[in-house]
């Protein structure tokens, strides 16, 4: 009788389901890119040193999973101090 490798099993699992949530993810991120969001940030002036929450709108680049299995949309957005564009990550829930 053959031994069962029970790791060669599990590792295709593992690999399956890596590749499921993948395209999973991109199924759902295709539409959202380009799409714009309000976020909220403690942002510093550096001017005057001061710390201050501002709703800023930001552009869905991407999606990303947590190890938690919930789902972060990548953004970006320009600094209302500095004019740069950042990117941060924000909880779609």
């Amino acid at each position: 009788m053959t031994q069962l490798n029970l790791d060669d099993r599990l590792r295709t699992i593992h690999n399956e389901l890596h590749a499921l949530r993948l395209d999973l993810l991109r199924k759902h991120e295709a539409p959202l890119v380009g799409q714009t969001v309000s976020i909220t940030r403690t942002l510093k002036d550096p001017i005057s040193g001061d710390r201050q929450e501002v709703t800023l709108e930001a552009t869905i680049t991407g999606l990303r999973w947590t190890y938690e299995d919930d789902v972060l949309m990548v953004v970006t957005y320009t600094h209302p101090f500095t004019g740069k564009v950042a990117e941060t990550e924000e909880y779609m829930g």
